[in-house]
């Protein structure tokens, strides 16, 4: 919400209208994470409606290129968590 808006914006001055546009990009940005953490956490209280992933998909590379950095950190982090879950079990046989 507000606290994460108020980090994220630069003090640089600005125009209203630019001022405008960072808002509404940070806010977008910020219920894409919220979007993406809950399906990670498997939090089914984040709405994931048709309209709510079109509104995610509409961002710029940028966006893009944290949305796959973060996608692929996690999955592999996964990746660790099983093999490291499988070698665990193998041991304790």
């Amino acid at each position: 919400g507000i606290m994460y808006v108020k980090q994220n914006i630069r003090s640089a001055k600005q125009s209203i209208n630019g001022l405008k546009k960072q808002i509404v990009s940070i806010q977008a940005e910020c219920g894409r994470l919220n979007l993406s953490l809950s399906k990670y956490v498997g939090d089914s209280s984040v709405s994931s409606t048709s309209h709510n992933i079109e509104k995610s998909n509409k961002r710029d590379t940028k966006g893009r290129r944290k949305k796959n950095i973060i996608t692929n950190t996690i999955a592999q982090q996964n990746k660790k968590n099983q093999s490291t879950e499988t070698k665990t079990k193998q041991s304790k046989c």
